[in-house]
């Protein structure tokens, strides 16, 4: 069953990790994982993600949480970085070709995600009112 179909879209919820071989950087297309910050939705045109990353050097900021091991379908540790929020076309998210579903990260990651996207400096003020649902700070 595709992830659009009507079981799959249940698994797209707030929290979900994405495997996406879409995420085009200024010269190369990479494979990256991403977290749904929104319950996918057709109503929407886009949807929001925070993308992950292995790289160590930034780790110590408050906008990123620390993803263990095996967590939510995900081997080794990794970091989301709540700095890193994309909108992408929700349509593609059911394709299954372009997105594979991973798994789930923990509720009590969520309040984790939740609290490092208050520290997020580069994150614009309507994707936060998007995810929040109001106006921030």
């Amino acid at each position: 069953m595709a992830m659009g179909d009507a079981l799959g879209s249940e698994f797209l919820k707030v929290g979900a990790v994405i495997l996406s071989h879409r995420f085009d950087f200024s010269d190369y297309t990479a494979a990256k994982y991403c977290v749904l910050l929104e319950d996918y939705s057709l109503i929407r045109s886009t949807t929001l993600v925070a993308l992950t990353t292995s790289q160590t050097k930034f780790i110590h900021n408050p906008w990123f949480v620390e993803i263990p091991d095996d967590t939510c379908g995900i081997e080794g540790v990794t970091y989301l970085d709540c700095n890193n929020v994309w909108e992408r076309p929700t349509t593609e998210l059911a394709s299954h070709n372009r997105y594979k579903y991973i798994g789930q990260i923990p509720d009590e990651l969520l309040d984790d995600i939740y609290l490092a996207l208050e520290y997020a400096a580069n994150v614009p003020e309507e994707f936060l009112i998007r995810i929040f649902g109001e106006a921030i700070g």
